[in-house]
């Protein structure tokens, strides 16, 4: 069975996710769309076969996108945060590094994972990323002293150098240096766990997991996949409010699988995102959640960025609910800059109300 539906998507949440994940390495370079691009990079065959979760990010390539900087400089113009806010990506950039020490810019890529340990607490989990970068092993620990205002200890895992810092306490993070520009940052367990893959002791990441993050599509910017964890249901707590819910939220007690890409295409802001669940039945119950979730967020949205929620769609194939969204970046730009122009509007209104209002009020 195979069902369509266009599917709200707003600009906005095309926009936050772009603010977030080009935060992290755009520049002033041109570039072209993360249809170019493979998530071959993700270094899966170094992720523990434990992996609960797992994604991949390619800065550079985010980094040279001209697409992802336009939107973001748009809404960092129209945010306003204040005069001493970057008004830019590449100043936020500059101000991060002047308060760091550390570059963004050098950071290539990285592949994440998270898993549940034999040291975390119940429904907690632990977790590590691969980093590829331009740094070398001495400057990224320079970088890292600097920051930090600490000196890390040295030692080593088989054959590995591992940075630690005592005065973390409880918190016992490390830094492996693989050499060539790699590292691997976490928390011990979970470093220590991929380098036991990476040297053949220990399985890498297969099955329905894998095949889920492979499976979303073939060339973006981030993609990340994740198993729902076991009880999931009563860790939302669906059932405390789905009497009064607007949608049915016991569809999630059926979801096995959700993995998401996103990058640009020819001039648009796209999404892809994959929700696998364990039968037919429970994917149509996830579709109908959707559904309902579109209709909650159509009803709430400004009128101006309404035209957005048409720019996405749903279809469910089987026992998978495909919902994807593409939206040029000028267009998601007009977006913001009318929504923010809205919230401008409604601010003056209410001030002057207010001061209608007070002069009514006086004798």
């Amino acid at each position: 069975m195979v069902r369509d539906l266009h599917v709200p998507r707003t600009a906005l949440l095309a926009v936050g996710l772009a603010v977030l994940l080009v935060a992290a390495g755009c520049t002033g370079m041109p570039g072209g769309s993360s249809a170019d691009a493979t998530t071959t990079n993700a270094k899966l065959d170094s992720v523990p076969a434990s992996a609960e979760y797992v994604a991949y990010v390619d800065v550079a390539g985010m980094r040279t996108d001209t697409d992802l900087r336009s939107v973001t400089n748009t809404t960092l113009a129209e945010a306003d945060l204040g005069p001493s806010a970057p008004s830019d990506v590449s100043s936020m950039l500059d101000d991060f590094e002047e308060a760091t020490d550390i570059n963004p810019r050098k950071i290539q890529n990285m592949t994440m994972f998270t898993a549940s340990t034999a040291t975390t607490q119940p429904g907690t989990s632990s977790g590590a990323a691969l980093l590829s970068t331009t740094y070398d092993e001495s400057g990224m620990v320079n970088a890292i002293e600097s920051s930090t205002d600490t000196t890390l200890n040295e030692g080593t895992y088989g054959n590995v150098t591992v940075y630690s810092d005592d005065s973390l306490g409880g918190f016992d993070n490390v830094l492996a240096a693989l050499g060539d520009g790699e590292f691997v940052v976490g928390d011990r367990d979970s470093v220590e766990s991929m380098l036991d893959v990476r040297s053949g002791d220990a399985d890498h990441l297969e099955g329905d997991l894998r095949s889920a993050f492979e499976g979303v599509n073939g060339g973006s910017y981030v993609q990340y996949a994740l198993s729902a964890p076991n009880g999931s249901d009563s860790l939302l707590g669906y059932e405390r409010v789905a009497e009064n819910a607007p949608v049915n939220l016991s569809a999630v007690s059926g979801i096995e699988y959700t993995a998401v890409s996103f990058g640009t295409d020819d001039g648009d802001i796209t999404s892809t995102e994959h929700v696998i669940a364990d039968s037919e039945d429970s994917a149509e119950r996830a579709y109908d959640l959707i559904d309902g979730t579109r209709s909650l967020y159509a009803s709430v949205s400004p009128e101006e960025l309404r035209p957005s929620f048409e720019a996405g769609s749903i279809e469910q194939d089987g026992n998978t609910v495909i919902v994807t969204y593409a939206e040029s970046a000028d267009t998601i730009e007009s977006r913001i800059e009318a929504a923010f122009g809205t919230n401008e509007t409604a601010d003056n209104t209410t001030t002057l109300d207010n001061s209608s209002a007070a002069s009514v009020a006086r004798p």
